[in-house]
């Protein structure tokens, strides 16, 4: 019964580790994903932001220079919440790596845990052998000895 329980809790903290294993590349992907979105916006900025420095040596009228100004400054809003979002991930990846190290320390928990039940029954089966190893050994003297007062 004991083993049945103990075989259960392991199946159902391997499949934490695996549920775990799978959050962490979900996590890795996201973290990715924002990541080159960063970057891309990162172009975009020192694109118009050149685009901006050029058309001002060139002139430009005061129109066409805020609407560069006000879409350099959503590129740079836009920065700055990225930086949020790829910091966010990564504390994600943070949570889902302490989760797997959790559900592998259950996991080696159940493991010592089987080990000393493992080496329990051993030692009660070792002990019961040996009775049994005594029982006989005591019998075959009693044997012995009932043959030599019959002789």
């Amino acid at each position: 019964m004991r083993k049945e329980i103990l075989n259960y809790l392991k199946q159902q903290t391997q499949e934490k580790i695996e549920q775990a294993k799978q959050q962490i590349q979900t996590v890795l992907s996201e973290k990715e994903k924002q990541t080159n979105q960063l970057q891309q916006l990162g172009e975009y900025q020192k694109y118009y932001r050149e685009a901006y420095n050029e058309k001002i040596i060139l002139g430009m009228n005061q129109m066409e220079i805020q609407n560069y100004y006000g879409f350099i400054s959503k590129i740079d809003s836009a920065i700055v919440h990225q930086i949020i979002q790829v910091e966010k991930s990564i504390n994600n990846i943070d949570k889902a790596t302490n989760k797997l190290v959790e559900q592998k320390k259950e996991m080696n928990k159940w493991n010592v845990l089987e080990k000393k039940e493992k080496e329990k029954f051993d030692k009660k089966n070792k002990t019961i052998e040996n009775k049994q190893h005594d029982e006989i050994a005591i019998a075959i003297w009693r044997k012995n000895e009932t043959n030599k007062r019959e002789k």
